[in-house]
Order: C-alpha cells, then structure tokens, then sequence
C-alpha cells in the first residue's frame, strides 16, 4: 500500500523523474526532463517528492492562465503536459518557495503509481476511511447548497464583496477538497492521534509525526521551517503546527 511507511521513505526520496514517466499502472505521457531548447525540467532529476512535498522543489509556483476565480487554469491533463515549460526559480534543497504546481505533480504521481486519479483516491483512501462523508473533490449538489458564502474586503470596510464560487476541478491536488468544519473536526483529531496515544487511521503514526516535523528551515530567523505539507512555526513556549491558504 501507498501509505506503508518504509515504502513511503524510500519512494519520498527518489527524483521526480523517476515518477514523471512511462511507468506505474497509469503511464500517462512522458514529460522530458530536458527540451532541445534547453527548458524543459532541467532538475526534474534532482528534484524529490520530499522537496516538492515541502516546497523546497525550486519550482515556479503555477503554470499559466492561473487564476480560479476566473475560470481560468489548466486542466490536470494540460498541466502535466505543460511541465517542460515550467521554470526552476531555484535550485532544489535550497530555498522555501511555495509551489501549487509541486502538489499538482504529487497528484499525478499518486495517479501514475496507484491507478486512480487524486480525486477518486483521496476519498477512498484518506477521507471516507475518517468518516469525512461531507468531503471530497466533486460535492454533491446538495453539499453545494450548503457552502458557506466567502468574502472580501470592499471598498468600505462595512460592506464586504461576496465572492463567486469556484470550479475547484481546475485545482487538482492543489486546492480541489471540500470539506465541513465537522469533518474538519475529524481530519484534526486524526493528526492529533500519535500525541495522545492513539493508534491513526490511516496513517501510521510515524508518518503522521514526521509530516508534522519541520524539517526544512523556511524563514531567515529560523523560526519556520516545512515539515510533509505542514509548516512549523516556533512560539514562545513550543512549536505550531499550521497550514493556511485560500482561494
């Protein structure tokens, strides 16, 4: 299984290439890692599913047209047939910089080596396991029903903008779950398993602490650094665990 951890550490590792490939139960197509141009993935063997889980890849962080709240951004299919025009802005290992690109490559990987794409492994493997039933990448129409309303900061303080909804299909990886603040609730409670004694769902608890663990320095002071998806942030009396975002 994919969620093993010795499998997981050696696989976390290799090169991205190695991934990006005519290989696994979903091939897909091949992106070179060079362009006779000299573009291309330059460091698509140098760079591992470790970095660009911790967004140390170097990698620019989306692929152009991007912008959700236009309706305008690759399909998953187009994306990864755009890679050999994406750039490394870095070098990999050496700098944080953030990457939606990154985890939309880590999507494809799980596609290419499991068989199923992101949005139909996710819940069967993670989410539906953790009771998550009001999570997923395609809601239903009745959980759309229910979405909370977002907002933004208009031209008066007092009178926010609403903002349109969003085709997260167009975010694969990188921004396509819904969830509730219930289900929330349980994916908190599954990370919190290995600190109160509990045995993880679906992960094991050695994976599950080293997620958590920065492990890669992500500010000039040393106070932030990037664990497997989770940033770290050092407080005055310990250590928080965190993810923000939006869309």
């Amino acid at each position: 299984k994919s969620r093993q951890v010795p499998a997981g550490r050696r696989s976390n590792t290799s090169p991205m290439a190695r991934w990006i490939s005519r290989s696994g139960r979903n091939p897909g197509p091949q992106v070179p890692t060079k362009s006779p141009a000299g573009g291309g993935l330059p460091y698509a063997d140098r760079v591992t599913v470790r970095q660009l889980l911790q967004h140390s890849s170097g990698l620019q962080g989306d692929l152009p047209p991007h912008d959700l709240r236009a309706g305008a951004d690759l399909t998953q299919e187009d994306a990864i047939a755009s890679l050999p025009d994406a750039r490394i802005l870095t070098p990999p290992g050496t700098e944080f910089r953030y990457s939606n690109l990154g985890y939309r490559i880590l999507a494809e990987i799980v596609h290419r080596v499991d068989g199923r794409p992101w949005p139909e492994y996710a819940p069967a493997e993670l989410l539906t396991p953790l009771g998550m039933a009001d999570s997923g990448a395609t809601p239903s129409e009745s959980l759309r029903t229910r979405c909370a309303q977002g907002y933004r900061p208009g031209i008066s303080r007092d009178r926010p903008t609403p903002i349109a909804a969003i085709d997260t299909a167009l975010a694969v990886g990188d921004g396509d779950l819904w969830s509730s603040l219930h289900d929330l609730t349980r994916w908190v409670v599954e990370q919190l398993r290995p600190v109160s004694g509990n045995t993880p769902t679906v992960l094991s608890a050695e994976s599950l602490l080293e997620m958590q663990t920065g492990s890669f320095v992500a500010s000039p002071d040393r106070s932030e650094a990037r664990g497997l998806g989770w940033n770290t942030v050092r407080r005055e009396g310990g250590v928080l665990v965190t993810h923000g975002g939006r869309l």
